[in-house]
Parts: C-alpha cells; sequence; structure tokens
C-alpha cells in the first residue's frame, strides 16, 4: 500500500509538468534556471565552505554565483530515509525507509 502511495505521489510530482506541455509553454525568461546538486556523504568538504585540502574550483563558482546553504536540515543523517523526504515530503517511518530500504516492516 505504500509502495502505491509512493509511486503515485511521484506521479503528481511530474503531472503538471505534462500538462503544461500541452498549453502554450513558458517562454524561457518566465522558467527558473534551478540546478540541485545532490551528492552522498559530501558534508561541507568543499572549498566554498572552508575546506583548505580540497580543491572544488567549479563548485566554488556556482556558489559564488549563486546561492550557497549556510544552514539546512533533514529528516535524517543518513542519506536514502534523507532523500525519501525531499522526494515524497513525509518523514522516513511514513514512508518506511527509516531503515535505509522502503518497505512496510515485517
Amino acid at each position: 500500500m505504500m509502495i502505491m502511495t509512493f509511486l503515485i505521489a511521484i506521479l503528481l510530482a511530474v503531472l503538471p509538468n505534462s500538462l503544461m506541455a500541452a498549453g502554450t509553454p513558458p517562454s524561457p525568461a518566465e522558467r527558473p534556471n534551478i540546478l540541485w546538486i545532490l551528492v552522498e556523504d559530501i558534508g561541507c568538504d568543499m572549498a566554498c565552505y572552508g575546506n583548505k585540502v580540497v580543491h572544488t574550483p567549479n563548485l566554488d563558482r556556482l556558489a559564488a554565483e549563486g546561492a550557497m546553504y549556510t544552514s539546512a536540515f533533514t529528516i535524517a543523517s543518513v542519506c536514502s530515509p534523507s532523500r525519501a523526504g525531499f522526494m515524497t515530503g513525509l518523514y522516513a517511518n511514513q514512508v518506511y525507509s527509516q531503515n535505509m530500504r522502503i518497505r512496510p516492516p515485517w
């Protein structure tokens, strides 16, 4: 049941784009220019966050020219439950991903 809810949530996230494609597409000036970089286990190990050992010139330039998070919060401290949280808007235990898997407990 929860997997079906998860799939419906993904479908609803994609559906508005499909409906918009049927109408007049927005001009490039109306569309937001968003680049979302998602990585695992990187922490603040980038020069733009003050690390003097790691060299990340391209990410540093993106941070300087765009937005850089200096304070962020997550529902979980590990990757899979955290990703499930921002993909669904639910807590990890609501979609059974708190144990790094998306399935109901036995």
